[in-house]
């Protein structure tokens, strides 16, 4: 039996997962047509000289997925995947695994089921079940697939790799050439991968002005929307260099960049992104 997580860290991880894909879906991420430059690698690039080191690199793909009958469908479709994107861990109904990531699944009362591997999890609620695979790759890099069944039979697949220290961007890279390969493979689908790199602003960047200045002067691109407070900053552009877009309505946003100065520290992060930001900047 699976048993129904409970408070409310699950159902607002799974609302802000669901909702992103319907702005992915809805919105149109797609592929700009003549681009010339992998988008991971541009915004590499791009992040050089205004990053100091420390910066963290995130990869992240969401869609639907295949359609579901039963609990046992669901199963094997996502056995079947994990296997596909190479995340392979038996998958036995029941619930998490250490107190740490079953307190993160809103579920931190039951104790661990026997023959549960660690980096898996399946739980159900009275409209949905997901099955999380999360693998480290030695200290540097997590990977971690989540599959999500709804209750009208429908699906959707949240991959999302990140480096835990710089040296892991290279195999953050390899993954993301192979899940590439697989998405293609599996759903004949050309994947467009959202990107996003962040870090310690760099001290040859002074300001946030210096920054935009900088953008401005090396990177062909037209400001679409610009937010300020008293501590952060985010300006949406379109770039023809890069590859996906967000169709925001009269424009095609595909380039976001942020700075937040902490509060405590002072100290300031830059966030750069495409088609958008999709974490905390």
């Amino acid at each position: 039996m699976i048993r129904k997580p409970q408070g409310w860290t699950m159902l607002i991880f799974m609302a802000v997962t669901f909702v992103f894909s319907l702005l992915a879906n809805s919105q149109g991420w797609t592929a700009a047509q003549g681009s010339k430059h992998p988008d991971t690698d541009y915004l590499l690039s791009l992040s050089q000289p205004v990053m100091a080191a420390g910066k963290q690199v995130i990869i992240k793909y969401t869609s639907a997925s295949k359609p579901y009958t039963d609990e046992t469908d669901f199963l094997r479709a996502a056995e079947e995947l994990s296997r596909a994107f190479q995340l392979p861990v038996p998958l036995t109904v029941g619930e998490s695994m250490d107190p740490n990531r079953n307190a993160s699944l809103g579920n931190p009362k039951h104790s661990p089921v026997q023959g549960l591997n660690p980096h898996q999890a399946v739980v159900q609620n009275t409209d949905l079940y997901t099955a999380k695979f999360t693998q480290a790759h030695s200290d540097n890099m997590m990977a971690t697939l989540l599959f999500v069944g709804f209750a009208d039979g429908s699906t959707l697949l949240s991959l999302n790799a990140e480096t835990l220290q710089e040296s892991g961007l290279p195999q953050l890279q390899a993954l993301q050439l192979q899940w590439t390969a697989a998405l293609q493979a599996e759903f004949g689908i050309q994947a467009q991968w959202n990107v996003m790199i962040q870090g310690p602003l760099a001290a040859s960047m002074p300001d946030t002005q210096s920054l935009l200045a900088y953008l401005s002067a090396t990177t062909p691109v037209d400001e679409l929307a610009r937010y300020q407070d008293s501590g952060s900053l985010s300006v949406s552009y379109h770039s023809s260099l890069l590859a996906s877009e967000w169709n925001t309505g009269k424009e095609k946003m595909n380039l976001q960049v942020a700075v937040h100065r902490d509060s405590l520290t002072h100290e300031q992060r830059i966030t750069i992104a495409t088609p958008a930001i999709s974490i905390p900047y």
